[in-house]
């Protein structure tokens, strides 16, 4: 297909994922995501800092329980918003506007229908569900209560969080953050009202983070019927074209949405291990050290939300030079980012803690001791997170999924089981010991596994070998004069939209 001619709000987006300096670039971009990724954890953290000095430890440890149900609703955001994004930044990086859009309609439509699904076939079956995630007789009522009223506001949380990955690739990342901040200002208001006000314990929670996902929905519909935006959403782009773009852009998004369905697993399991070893005081802790980590880790993932679309693009457009850059720079970012974090966590610890705690001494020693624990690995996974990230964005999600699972499942599941009784056994410290200590021993062996493959994707970048299938033979430049590929490099010869009856069939 040829490429459409760009427009003058097009060419300027070209013009700055394209052409500008990179490390600033990258800031001006990775920092209004780090700050809308650090409002947007809020909504959790908020939850569990007013259910935990209200409620209690019993609020906290339902909230905890849920949480592998809130990872597997969040995933179909992930897959669809995650995915169509990387795509949308791909046909943009070509100049092909059309095609974009078609991107955009596809997944606007998705982003509401999936996690309406989804959510309605969890609350049919809720108690066996919650009872196989860690729930016991204490807590299965109030983590009952809590994820059907969550359930509810799923389709505004799946739609505006995908949306914001493409108001930041529209070349507004500070819009992006608005909508996360907005969200996160009207649940903390609606908690203090809900929960301290009105003392509706774990239900005013979760209808107050329902409601401030329904402000968030509101404010990217109006964003994308503004002038600021570029893109526009036409009816009949709304219709799934399922081979031609679903399939494609589902495909680039499931390493994302495998590793946010592989936290919901390590979450059940972690919970079940969890109550078996400490009960319900060691499920609470292990939701302080989630809600903390959650504050501490996100901008990492910040960064890597900032790096996609600048990496998405610069491949599109056949600058690989700046892809590998890119790289590089958001893996130093987020190791320097992280060494500071584990010191500030090493010293830091019981302060973090008691933010979540009211009079409960056991439960911050536990939680203290823990958080020290599971992040002493942290430095080293910047560069899994940014190798995820370089995988997913230049069309290779198999490798990318690999990668991510590595960490996430391969690794980690088995050490949640195993390392209890094997820590124990030689160094006669306890189960819960043995447990914490999975997550640093994942990061570590996860990170002997991504560099190497890191290193091997950017000769191959260097070299001009790529497996992608571009829309147009040549990409279009701000001065429409193609990029010339290296005379070496092979032209692309496989596609990334999935072969015939390879996908199984769309859930809706």
């Amino acid at each position: 297909m040829a490429a459409q001619t760009p427009t003058k709000a097009d060419s300027h987006v070209r013009s700055r994922l394209g052409t500008e300096k990179l490390l600033p670039l990258l800031v001006k971009f990775s920092v209004p995501a780090i700050i809308g990724m650090l409002v947007n954890a809020l909504y959790n953290i908020v939850d569990r800092i007013f259910v935990g000095r209200t409620v209690g430890e019993l609020g906290l440890a339902a909230i905890t329980v849920n949480f592998p149900i809130s990872m597997i609703m969040g995933a179909s955001s992930i897959i669809v918003g995650v995915g169509a994004n990387a795509l949308f930044a791909i046909r943009m990086g070509e100049g092909n506007q059309d095609e974009a859009e078609k991107v955009f309609g596809n997944a606007s439509m998705l982003l509401l229908a999936v996690p309406l699904v989804m959510g309605l076939v969890v609350a049919a079956a809720i108690d066996p569900i919650l009872i196989t995630i860690g729930a016991n007789e204490n807590t299965l009522s109030l983590a009952r209560s809590y994820t059907l009223i969550c359930l509810c506001g799923s389709p505004f949380s799946s739609f505006s969080h995908g949306m914001t990955h493409f108001i930041r690739t529209d070349g507004h990342p500070q819009i992006a953050m608005g909508s996360q901040l907005l969200g996160a200002i009207v649940n903390i208001i609606l908690d203090a009202w809900f929960v301290w006000g009105l003392k509706w314990g774990v239900n005013g929670a979760a209808l107050a983070t329902s409601l401030a996902q329904l402000f968030t929905t509101v404010y990217v519909i109006v964003y994308f019927r503004s002038s600021w935006s570029t893109i526009t959403l036409h009816k009949k782009n709304l219709r799934p074209e399922w081979r031609r773009i679903v399939f494609p852009f589902l495909f680039l998004g499931l390493p994302q949405f495998v590793m946010s369905v592989a936290h919901s697993a390590i979450n059940a399991v972690m919970n079940k291990s969890l109550d078996a070893y400490g009960g319900s005081l060691a499920t609470a802790a292990m939701g302080i050290v989630m809600s903390a980590n959650t504050v501490l880790l996100m901008p990492l993932m910040g960064v890597s939300q900032g790096a996609q679309p600048i990496i998405g693009f610069n491949f599109g457009a056949r600058k690989f030079d700046r892809v590998i850059r890119t790289y590089w720079l958001g893996a130093a970012g987020c190791t320097i980012y992280a060494v500071i974090t584990l010191v500030i966590t090493l010293i830091f610890a019981g302060p973090i803690a008691s933010i979540f705690i009211d009079d409960n001494a056991a439960l911050l020693e536990l939680s203290t001791h823990a958080l020290r624990i599971i992040n002493v690995m942290i430095p080293i996974i910047g560069i899994q997170i940014m190798t995820s990230v370089l995988l997913q964005s230049t069309g290779r999600p198999l490798l990318a999924l690999i990668i991510g699972l590595s960490r996430q499942v391969i690794i980690l599941i088995p050490l949640i089981l195993v390392m209890p009784h094997l820590v124990t056994a030689l160094f006669g410290i306890t189960l819960l010991d043995g447990l914490w200590s999975a997550w640093p021993t994942s990061d570590f062996l996860a990170a002997c596994v991504s560099i190497p493959v890191a290193l091997n994707e950017i000769r191959n970048l260097r070299a001009g070998r790529t497996k992608f299938k571009f829309t147009t033979d040549q990409p279009v430049t701000d001065d429409d004069q193609p990029i010339r590929m290296p005379s070496s490099a092979p032209a692309p010869i496989a596609s990334a939209t999935l072969p015939p009856n390879s996908f199984p069939p769309p859930e809706i």
